[in-house]
């Protein structure tokens, strides 16, 4: 039966709601309200999708225009991502990295009877020991401020 001939059906939803706005609330009242009133629904009309061109089901252009659009929401994503984040923060590696190494400090003084004379202590287990810990002293001096490289990090901003 087509939509045009048949007569729009009764809303009761519509008519309960009206109803309880009035103050009705039992069972009893309702079905004489809804018998006294009279709501319609309104016809529902269907409206079809015009067909879909089968050549482009064959030829897979749904599914790279879908890759395409996809593609584009990446890039403008990275973009806003990449703007977000802004530079890198530096670690110690590359705060390493970027330091110039300091001028060879001068020997210290020594008068020249004492030249010849070793040192009264010795704290290292054995020589290797001795040997690492004054190679990673020395590599590392370069970024550390005073004459000897003792003192703190420096850290040379280069941009």
């Amino acid at each position: 039966m087509s939509t045009r001939n048949r007569e729009a059906e009764r809303d009761f939803i519509a008519l309960n709601r009206e109803g309880v706005k009035s103050g009705l609330v039992t069972a009893k009242e309702l079905q004489q309200y809804r018998a006294t009133h009279d709501i319609r629904r309104q016809p529902v009309l269907f409206h079809f999708r015009p067909s879909t061109p089968i050549s482009e089901l064959i030829e897979y252009k749904y599914a790279q225009r879908w890759l395409e659009e996809q593609q584009a929401k990446d890039k403008i994503l990275q973009a806003h991502q990449h703007k977000k984040l802004g530079r890198i923060q530096d670690t110690r590696t590359t705060l390493l990295r970027k330091s110039r190494p300091l001028p060879e400090a001068p020997s210290m003084w020594k008068m020249p009877r004492f030249q010849q004379v070793g040192p009264a202590l010795d704290t290292f287990r054995d020589p290797e020991a001795r040997k690492k810990a004054m190679s990673t002293h020395h590599s590392e001096s370069a970024s550390r401020r005073g004459i000897l490289g003792q003192g703190t990090y420096t850290v040379d901003y280069q941009s």
